[in-house]
């Protein structure tokens, strides 16, 4: 939007420096795989080589038997989001891939990727959507995070009864009356 007299500055190095920010990895290749651009969180992860690593600005799998897969998983990639999971050390690298721009030569690939160890998802503002207290708002993401009542009294240091009460509260303010419509009511407040 452009206001009569506003100097605004360049949208692309905005938006660069922003994406730079984000603690997610993200990158940009190729469909050869050729690193095109990544923000520190993928530069990061790259470096550490637990699962990929970048060798003459090619992205590959550390386990070389993985390389194949992940060529094939990029080939693959089209507009509609993609997701391959690489197994590591008991847990999972999780690659989301989704082809962002094609030209007559080349296919670009949006990447970002993060270990299963690590991922916690994040949720919109819950707890005011749905004016939840903030124990109510714990015990929802415990729910969502597939913790049973048990567990979520031994975390929280609650008796299990206070819990269930807490649930079936949730139940109430969210409209429904088991944990799958609950799930189903939640996920579109899910960004990552």
């Amino acid at each position: 939007m452009n206001v009569i007299g506003v100097v605004h500055p360049n949208i692309d190095s905005l938006a660069r420096a922003w994406l730079d920010q984000a603690e997610t990895p993200l990158a940009i290749i190729d469909q050869n795989l050729r690193l095109c651009w990544l923000n520190r969180a993928a530069q990061i992860e790259l470096d550490g080589k637990r699962v990929l690593e970048s060798k003459d600005d090619i992205l590959t799998a550390v386990d070389v038997t993985w390389q194949a897969r992940l060529q094939q998983f990029v080939r693959t990639v089209t507009r509609t989001l993609s997701t391959w999971s690489l197994p590591y050390g008991g847990e999972h690298m999780l690659l989301r891939g989704i082809e962002i721009h094609r030209d007559h030569l080349n296919r670009y690939i949006g990447l970002w990727f993060f270990g299963t160890a690590t991922f916690t998802p994040v949720y919109a503002d819950l707890a005011r959507a749905f004016d939840l207290t903030g124990r109510e708002h714990e015990i929802l993401l415990a729910l969502m995070d597939a913790q049973r009542p048990e567990d979520i009294a031994k975390d929280l240091g609650l008796r299990i009864p206070t819990v269930r009460t807490h649930i079936r509260n949730l139940y109430d303010k969210l409209d429904v009356t088991c944990r799958e419509q609950l799930f189903r009511r939640v996920s579109p407040f899910r960004l990552l």
